[in-house]
């Protein structure tokens, strides 16, 4: 099953925050179906009983199913060993993250990152990542400029959420081009509803 956005996250900082991570999620959702009339394929792990030394397949499968990547940084992300490599398998995707003046990575800011000083073990995946969110900072729009509001019922944070929705409409739109019309004929589309429909999709396992 391909998705339009993997969202990857530390559980603590969800949890810690009064299910922030899934309120973000749901208000993305919602206002990406507002802008464009169509539903946000979102994966969103609920699962936290990660164990061994590798990705559980079921998430990097669902990593290379994955449009865009949007990490929620903060010094819970980068020490979590299972951020950091749900991030780094993405970036190291063979087909790439950056095409033209454009990142399929658009990390959002939770915590200021700065303040993780991490041990030996820890360093080199962290300084990758790092490295690589400084480097391309200037293909994120103003989305990622500062930290998003904790308060998600404020109207900075959401002219934020409206940024980056308007940010993945327009990287999918450009990764899923529409079909081109038949020629000397009209194109026909054919749209199915449910009420059973949600605006957010997520997998829980």
């Amino acid at each position: 099953m391909a998705f339009d956005v993997f969202i990857s996250y530390a559980h603590h900082d969800n949890q810690a925050h009064e299910q922030w991570v899934h309120r973000f999620a749901e208000k993305l959702a919602n206002d990406y179906r507002s802008r464009c009339g169509r539903t946000l394929n979102i994966f969103l792990d609920r699962d936290d009983l990660q164990v061994g030394n590798v990705l559980a397949d079921r998430l990097q499968n669902a990593l290379r199913a994955s449009s865009l990547f949007i990490p929620i940084l903060s010094p819970t992300y980068l020490a979590s060993r299972w951020c950091r490599r749900e991030f780094l398998h993405f970036l190291d995707q063979p087909e790439g993250v950056i095409a033209g003046e454009s990142s399929r990575i658009l990390p959002a800011r939770l915590m200021p990152v700065d303040r993780f000083d991490p041990d030996a073990d820890d360093r080199i995946e962290t300084e990758r990542i790092v490295g690589f969110i400084n480097d391309m900072e200037i293909l994120y729009a103003d989305f990622h400029e500062g930290r998003l509001p904790m308060d998600q019922e404020t109207r900075p944070f959401a002219e934020k959420i409206a940024s980056l929705s308007e940010v993945v409409h327009e990287l999918l739109k450009k990764r899923n081009p529409p079909p081109a019309p038949t020629p000397g004929g009209e194109s026909l589309y054919f749209a199915y509803t449910s009420g059973a429909t949600q605006s957010l999709r997520c997998l829980l396992y």
